[in-house]
């Protein structure tokens, strides 16, 4: 065990990165296991020409994609430039890796349905996966509900959402709708109308300091409303920061 211990600590790049990795797979690596992450990583650095540095930061994110046969795992990246359209030099790439490596074929298609379902071209989906393909990692029940809350309450159209894809990426329960409800009360008390994308993309202090902070007295319960829409215990912790 000890010579593939130090297999792996060569491999990642140090012995902070052997332990997050261990953490991360749960597994007892063997000789071939190990052979496999050599193999598929010379494949990555020397004939896809990711830096070496880029493929650990991937391997820790997601280290069982890359313990399959390398074979495999070459079919893998050529299935990812060629059904999913990113290129190898995409940041994206990677994560079109993820995705292959663990969702089948007809998990992905079902995924494809839904969005026509919604009304997207073939188009619009194309440009969702090689913008964003971990999005289609997401459980068809959960995706099914984003897309009715953005398009059919919100009303943005496929075409934003394919460019702007975060918004299908963040939480329904503890981003999107919260926040939307925070606005909708600014607006009808016109106090502001702001932008719900932009508000998503803040962070949780940002958007607490920006947009209810400043309106505790001419919106009172802005914050227990917002507390409420998302279960969230520590919310007065972080506005007391603000």
């Amino acid at each position: 065990m000890e010579p593939i211990i130090r297999g792996l600590r060569s491999i990642l790049g140090s012995t902070d990165n052997l332990i997050k990795f261990l953490r991360k797979t749960h597994l007892l690596i063997g000789s071939s296991a190990l052979g496999n992450l050599n193999s598929n990583i010379a494949l990555l650095n020397k004939e896809y020409g990711l830096d070496i540095n880029v493929i650990r930061n991937v391997i820790l994110q997601s280290p069982r994609s890359y313990l399959m046969d390398t074979e495999f795992f070459q079919n893998i990246l050529v299935r990812v430039e060629k059904e999913l359209g990113i290129p190898r030099n995409s940041g994206m790439f990677t994560y079109g890796i993820r995705l292959l490596s663990g969702c089948s074929k007809n998990v992905i298609e079902s995924k494809c349905q839904v969005l026509r379902s919604f009304g997207w071209t073939e188009y619009d989906v194309s440009e969702l996966m090689r913008r964003n393909p971990i999005i289609f990692q997401i459980s068809e029940e959960n995706f099914r509900k984003k897309l009715g809350f953005l398009m059919t309450e919100l009303g943005y159209k496929p075409d934003f959402l394919a460019t702007h894809s975060t918004l299908l990426g963040f939480s329904l329960e503890k981003r999107l709708a919260p926040r939307h409800r925070v606005l909708l009360v600014l607006k009808e008390k016109g106090l502001l109308d702001y932008n719900f994308y932009l508000a998503t993309k803040k962070s949780e202090e940002e958007f607490l300091r920006i947009l209810i902070e400043p309106f505790k007295e001419d919106a009172p319960g802005l914050l227990e409303l917002y507390r409420t829409s998302k279960g969230h215990s520590n919310i007065d912790t972080i506005s007391r920061r603000c």
